[in-house]
């Protein structure tokens, strides 16, 4: 199939006679990028060193040849309008509209999904599905589906996508969208694109400029405007129009991380060894897939995860056997009663922990005991060996330092106390 063409149309105005090069830019799609990283750890008394680099898709038809990139945050596909609220009227038997054969705000039950398509039947990457009204919408993926969860507000979509028509439809699975062209003429150079839509979304903007510069190094500068960073990289770079990616250097950190080991015994008698950044922020980190190497060998991947009301960025870089830990039930301080109307249940559990390394840790141990919202069933907690207590949700944590060889016992113990007549499990 050719790729298509298009005329564009420049109106130029000059106060006088002159002769000047111009310089266009416009906005193509079908190009993204999504950042993945590098995670190298010698040892805990070393710093990490954090690789960013971008992961490029094109599939422009065009290939880029000797150009320089600048990678961004922003999403000129994005919805830039605020949404604004409508008087809140509340009536008797909200509930139910009669005579109504379609109702807007009736959600729609189970996953929505589909897949948008321009008028040749080809996928629209990074096209905008919104609830109509709503901020709550997604990005088509590298083939043009989405799948989203229904929205409690309404059940009309929006589709919309650069140099083409908007389109709003009712809500449904399978949806099979075809986007006609708006007519739009482009006027800056511009590519846009995004991630598949069921991960966290990263939208791109790439800003193309051949050049015949040659440098060995690969300089980048960070820029940071009003609401987006950007990253640009001066080195130039040949990218091909395919489906397969090709991977960019953004930068190198040496961080000093701050590294603890937590475990939940419970679900998983492991200690992992979590990498915890202070000042995260100045690094213009995004959500990403990290691959971990520790002492040069590849120790597997984990998610990188930007909380911005964490204090601390966390990354996960994987089991340590040398922290050894087992969770057991006490069989002597187990028992089962029954006192007239109720029966008794205790439960007491041991959970040993052991630094075989030759070092000093700090290891977060979390466990649990139950919680319960019916008068019938009563909880007693009993031991807990000096742990922090969450009460609303039972969750215990002990926060220890071991030094070489040191092991330590933690004690759980509870009784749940409920009518004879009903059946409960107790762990």
């Amino acid at each position: 199939m050719p790729n298509p063409s298009y005329n564009i149309l420049v109106d130029v105005e000059s106060e006088k006679s002159i002769e000047s090069a111009i310089k266009l830019n416009y906005i193509v799609t079908h190009a993204s990028w999504k950042p993945i990283y590098n995670a190298r750890i010698v040892d805990t008394n070393q710093p990490m060193v954090l690789d960013y680099m971008a992961n490029i898709y094109q599939q422009t038809g065009e290939n880029w040849k000797n150009v320089k990139l600048r990678i961004s945050t922003g999403n000129p596909s994005a919805n830039n309008q605020y949404t604004s609220l409508a008087t809140y009227y509340l009536t008797f038997n909200n509930y139910y509209k009669n005579h109504v054969l379609y109702n807007e705000t009736q959600p729609t039950s189970g996953k929505i999904s589909g897949t948008i398509t321009d008028e040749n039947g080809e996928p629209l990457i990074g096209a905008n599905v919104v609830f109509k009204g709503t901020t709550q919408g997604t990005i088509t993926d590298l083939d043009g589906y989405f799948e989203m969860d229904p929205s409690e507000v309404s059940n009309i979509l929006e589709f919309s996508y650069i140099g083409y028509a908007a389109q709003e439809l009712p809500a449904k699975q399978n949806m099979e969208i075809r986007m006609k062209d708006g007519g739009i003429l482009l006027e800056e150079v511009v590519v846009t694109g995004a991630r598949r839509s069921n991960r966290s979304q990263i939208n791109s903007l790439f800003e193309m400029e051949a050049t015949t510069k040659e440098e060995k190094n690969i300089p980048v500068a960070v820029e940071r405007d009003l609401i987006n960073r950007n990253f640009v990289i001066e080195t130039p770079y040949t990218i091909n129009s395919s489906d397969k990616s090709f991977k960019v250097k953004i930068k190198s950190y040496d961080i000093a991380a701050a590294y603890t080991y937590r475990s939940v015994p419970k679900i998983d008698p492991q200690a992992f060894l979590i990498a915890n950044i202070e000042d995260w922020e100045e690094y213009y980190l995004i959500d990403g897939k990290v691959n971990v190497y520790l002492k040069g060998l590849y120790k597997g991947s984990s998610d990188l995860k930007i909380n911005s009301e964490e204090e601390l960025l966390s990354i996960s870089i994987g089991s340590d056997p040398e922290v050894f830990i087992e969770r057991n039930p006490v069989k002597n301080k187990n028992e089962r009663k029954l006192l007239g109307l109720n029966r008794k249940i205790r439960k007491t559990w041991e959970i040993k922990v052991i630094n075989k390394k030759s070092h000093e840790i700090e290891i977060l141990v979390e466990d649990q005991y139950p919680i319960t919202k019916i008068d019938e069933i009563k909880v007693e907690v009993l031991e807990v060996s000096k742990a922090d207590i969450n009460e609303d949700t039972g969750i215990l944590q002990w926060k220890l330092k071991l030094k070489a060889g040191e092991e330590k016992n933690l004690q759980i113990s509870y009784d749940v106390k409920y009518p004879s007549r009903r059946n409960i499990i107790v762990n």
